[in-house]
């Protein structure tokens, strides 16, 4: 979810402010499609990956017993609360960066079709 993304990033971390999270993040999801649209047989990522049971994402980094992984993933891995709409309210300062997450949004999107 771009808002939670977002919200770790620039609420929960401080890496910098919101709006230039916003436009960072959108940037970096740009040339994340560029690459997929340049090179569609050479590529490798996790996209939600934040499940409670990702058994590929242990496949992916090397682990070949499923039952070890989900052990050791569910000892690091705390599943995150929903993204209300009182959350989404707030992580665009009362809609003021709409405009800006309505385009990261739309970039999340195309990333995943």
């Amino acid at each position: 979810d771009p808002y939670r993304v977002l919200r770790s990033t620039s609420m929960n971390r401080h890496f910098a402010s919101r709006h230039v999270q916003l436009t960072t993040l959108a940037s970096m999801q740009h040339i994340v499609l560029s690459q997929m649209m340049v090179y569609p047989d050479r590529l490798v990522a996790c996209w939600e990956a934040d499940t409670e049971t990702p058994t590929e994402l242990g496949q992916l980094f090397g682990w070949t017993d499923p039952a070890e992984f989900e052990v050791a993933y569910s000892n690091l891995f705390i599943v995150p609360s929903p993204i209300t709409a009182d959350d989404r309210k707030e992580i665009t300062k009362d809609d003021h960066l709409k405009v800006y997450m309505d385009g990261m949004v739309a970039s999340n999107n195309r990333i995943k079709e």
